[in-house]
């Protein structure tokens, strides 16, 4: 069997879906390849931030009309103190991530893409490119074809695209029904080292609470996760509270691919690297990368002699754009690896409040690093 379509994606996640959906909305015809069922489910802070907001519209998505929560920026909390961030006038949503497949599966039928349940084993290459994949049921011809399967990306590293690994974070997630309103405006994010705490309303009643940590630390809570988050100091949202889904279990890899565009493949999502999830930016970094690989789609289509120059342009743009959150990560897990390290994070949030804001926008809006307000840092914190 052999089917063909102007772009053909392997990998029907967030990123996939939603490069599908924004590119059959504008009537390009798309084949989108996963062996597996959708919905999927996997640990995730289910925290949509404002830059990942504006590609759920772009789609004909309005945020508000899936069953979720919106909040109006972070929340930072140490053994003793706390500070809250907002995200100046925007905000973001908290999304069941079974949730927001359904909706951009439904999204991307609406716009004709077609899915096919067929694992890709292989890419087809003619002089230097990928013109198809071969799967266990037939052969996927493309004029365009996108990386969208994972950290680990088969395809890429068929490929020959060395990764770089950086290290790994384990993840445990479960949803909690509580039993009245829990009024959280914001997500808060618990520094409680060896463990990164994350809270996101994804309802009005009801709460997701991920956790982030190495393997030693995993191991000391996985048996009683509840327990483990009841003692913690954010226990006292807990009270009374009832588990309202499976406990889920993750490792995520945190790698850089040497290339984000190779033999005529995109890699968009996870395929394009792993960054660390204490941003909670993987859902909005996926819709980001999802629309510029839109962007870079049309132009080749539109003018295929560009097609090289189109290729180069988008794997300049992921790479900085990688490059800027892999900065503000590393900056974060130093302060946070240990408790005086958090709580010093916390109280120069407090004491420096306009650099705790730029660094808030950094991460939720991707602003660039030249909005950042350094003078600030020279005003003394005992003055007015």
């Amino acid at each position: 069997m052999t089917e063909r379509a102007q772009v053909v994606i392997a990998g029907a996640g967030i990123a996939g879906l939603s490069l599908a959906g924004l590119l059959g909305r504008e009537g390009i015809s798309v084949l989108l390849i996963d062996r597996a069922p959708l919905p999927r489910d996997r640990v995730c802070g289910e925290g949509i931030m404002p830059l990942g907001m504006g590609v759920l519209r772009e789609l004909g998505i309005d945020p508000a009309s899936l069953p979720g929560h919106d909040f109006a920026g972070l929340e930072f909390q140490t053994a003793g103190q706390r500070h809250a961030i907002g995200f100046g006038g925007v905000h973001g949503r908290g999304i069941r991530r079974t949730n927001l497949v359904r909706a951009l599966a439904d999204a991307a039928a609406g716009a004709g893409v077609r899915e096919v349940r067929d694992q890709v084993l292989a890419p087809v290459l003619a002089q230097g490119r990928v013109r198809a994949l071969r799967g266990g049921r037939g052969v996927y011809e493309g004029g365009i074809i996108i990386a969208a399967d994972g950290a680990h990306s088969p395809l890429m590293r068929g490929l020959g695209v060395r990764f770089s690994e950086r290290g790994e974070r384990m993840g445990l997630r479960m949803h909690f029904n509580l039993p009245r309103p829990h009024n959280l405006e914001r997500v808060r994010i618990g520094l409680f080292p060896p463990h990164d705490v994350y809270l996101t309303p994804v309802g009005e009643r009801e709460l997701l609470a991920t956790t982030m940590c190495g393997r030693d630390a995993y191991r000391a809570i996985v048996r009683d996760y509840s327990g483990f988050l009841r003692a913690c100091p954010l226990g006292d949202l807990f009270a009374g509270a009832e588990p309202a889904s499976v406990l889920l279990g993750w490792r995520q890899p945190l790698v850089r691919p040497e290339r984000f565009a190779a033999s005529g493949v995109l890699a968009v999502g996870d395929a394009g690297g792993g960054i660390d999830p204490c941003l909670g930016m993987g859902m909005s970094f996926a819709l980001a990368s999802a629309r510029e690989a839109a962007r870079a789609v049309k132009a080749i289509l539109q003018d295929p002699a560009q097609r090289e120059a189109e290729e180069e342009r988008f794997h300049l743009w992921r790479n900085r754009m990688f490059r800027h959150y892999a900065a503000v990560d590393s900056l974060f897990r130093l302060c946070v690896t240990s408790r005086a390290g958090s709580g010093i994070l916390v109280w120069g949030m407090r004491h420096w409040p306009p650099v705790a804001q730029a660094l808030t926008r950094i991460v939720s809006q991707y602003q660039p690093w030249r909005s950042f307000p350094w003078s600030a840092l020279l005003r003394p914190v005992w003055g007015p």
